[in-house]
């Protein structure tokens, strides 16, 4: 299980400035959770 840090990954990528990534890796695969924010936190 890993993710990147809360705040240190900024973008500029379909109006989010802020990314994050959650990985979970498991008998059965991969789970992965990418999240992008706008400059409100939404």
């Amino acid at each position: 299980m890993g993710e990147t840090p809360a705040t240190d990954c900024p973008t500029n990528y379909k109006g989010a400035v802020r990314i994050t990534n959650s990985v979970v890796l498991n008998g059965d695969g991969m789970e992965t959770w990418d999240r992008g924010f706008d400059a409100a936190g939404k």
